[in-house]
């Protein structure tokens, strides 16, 4: 009851006209087809690491391959050994080898090498030709994906989302990836293929200023202010496709836990400044964020105390719960309720949508249906 209260709360805050900031994490990438998400980097940039590993400690090939398993790593030789690994092996990892270790360990041994490794891996799977035949495939003349499962089907609800709601001014992403901007070009250049009669309208209003969409990080931040500028904040750093032929700032790529501690240190960069500034006087959305970065939970927490008198949404992606009355699904029902009472605490209106990503993005597209109405 109270996850669709709050949906239609947000839906009157769109219809009221309320000023909105997305807030995007790895999940906005969910594909059925390519695993793009932040775990999936992490495990493709640790196996690299630990290939680099092998060779200076001497580890063999089957040591090593074990080793991948252990970390949930895809290996081309993974299935040749049927050999069981004790929980309390998986139990160690799992405690002994958190995200934060395993990125201190990437820099470590690949050294500046990550970033291209981190570029490979993510336009091999998704790209502006990928998106387009994606789009082109499962979104005809308005209509809806033919299954919400289909690939790039988020970054589809989201672009449309941006286009069609005035409202929203602004775009921060946790993400590398240039993604979201190439999902909005495909659909800004076409948008008779995949806007209805009454969605053209509201897009041909929203673009009528001849509206740009930019990802600004690294030392763009000016690029922002102008007039027909379409923010896309890379507050973690940007890595473009290599067809682009763009520098990347090193510098400005937050991986591990060195570049989280001088994100806090350094509170008067635009990085910070501009999150605090958009979370204190904005109704902000998160999607697809897991909101463990301790840089967020600090300026949610500000804006909660000192700033906001909007409200902040996070939509919840949870795997679906069975109604049946037993132990498994009564412990799951009570493990989602302590978290979100956790991201209560931090002054976020909670929208839970049980059956994972699909089901969460559906909603989302329903969302512009004030502002045909």
């Amino acid at each position: 009851m109270l996850n669709e209260y709050n949906y239609k709360l947000l839906k009157e805050d769109i219809k009221n006209g309320k000023q909105i900031i997305l807030f995007l994490g790895a999940g906005v990438n969910y594909c059925k087809n390519h695993r793009i998400l932040w775990a999936d980097v992490m495990a493709h940039l640790f196996g690299h690491a630990l290939m680099s590993i092998s060779c200076d400690k001497n580890i063999d090939d089957d040591d090593l391959v074990l080793l991948k398993r252990l970390f949930n790593i895809p290996s081309d030789n993974g299935g040749a050994l049927d050999v069981s690994l004790s929980l309390d092996l998986h139990k160690y990892v799992q405690d002994e080898y958190p995200s934060v270790l395993q990125a201190y360990i990437v820099k470590k041994i690949l050294g500046g090498r990550y970033i291209s490794i981190i570029q490979d891996f993510l336009y091999t799977h998704c790209n502006a030709e990928l998106i387009k035949n994606a789009f082109e495939a499962n979104h005809v003349m308005g209509q809806k994906p033919t299954a919400m499962d289909d690939d790039y089907a988020c970054l589809f609800e989201v672009a449309r989302l941006i286009l069609l709601c005035p409202n929203i001014k602004a775009v921060v992403t946790y993400n590398y990836d240039n993604f979201l901007t190439k999902a909005i070009e495909v659909l800004q250049s076409e948008p008779d293929k995949y806007f209805s009669a009454e969605e053209l309208k509201l897009f041909e209003r929203r673009v009528s200023g001849d509206m740009e969409v930019v990802d600004i990080y690294g030392d763009d931040y000016d690029r922002a202010f102008k007039s027909t500028t379409f923010p896309v904040y890379h507050v973690h750093g940007y890595i473009p496709d290599r067809n682009e032929f763009q520098t990347i700032d090193d510098t400005s790529i937050v991986l591990s836990l060195d570049e989280f501690y001088d994100n806090v240190r350094n509170v008067y960069s635009w990085q910070t400044d501009t999150q605090m500034h958009l979370l204190s006087h904005y109704t902000c959305i998160f999607l697809g964020t897991s909101i463990s970065d301790i840089t967020i939970q600090r300026m949610l927490y500000y804006a909660q105390h000192y700033g906001n008198k909007e409200n902040i949404y996070c939509f919840r992606a949870s795997d679906t719960i069975s109604d049946e009355d037993n132990q498994e699904s009564r412990l799951h029902k009570i493990l989602t309720e302590i978290k979100n009472d956790f991201y209560r605490d931090y002054g976020l209106t909670i929208i839970c949508r049980e059956g994972g990503y699909p089901k969460m993005y559906s909603s989302i597209s329903k969302l512009v249906d004030p502002l045909i109405d």
